[in-house]
């Protein structure tokens, strides 16, 4: 899952996202690569970058979110969500406790040393 709001909108922090999703596939561990603002969207990978991004507003998410993935996946539970993000995202602490998803938070700014 990516963070595609306005705070996370760099190129610094694209190419980092990026290559987190390339180390996920080359893993063999990436089902799907999803971008969300508010709005959740599937993105497609081809070999130099991902389509389908879009965002740039405010950022939220919730269980909401979480029943969306795994209707899509077509599971129930046990889902292992990473959420590459800066953080500022209305509804995680609620998100974080849904127990039918591991939400892994990767703070994409405090990785690169900007926080």
């Amino acid at each position: 899952m990516l963070d595609t709001s306005g705070s996370m909108w760099l190129p610094e922090f694209m190419e980092q996202m990026l290559a987190v999703v390339r180390n996920f596939e080359h893993r063999g561990v990436l089902q799907k690569v999803y971008c969300c603002d508010v709005t959740l969207r599937p993105l497609k990978l081809n070999s130099s970058r991902m389509t389908g991004m879009t965002g740039n507003g405010g950022t939220e998410w919730t269980t909401e979110h979480h029943d969306q993935i795994l209707k899509d996946l077509g599971l129930d539970s046990n889902l292992t969500i990473f959420y590459l993000t800066d953080e500022y995202v209305e509804f995680l602490d609620e998100a974080l406790e849904d127990p039918r998803v591991d939400l892994k938070i990767i703070n994409i700014p405090r990785c690169l040393g900007w926080e």
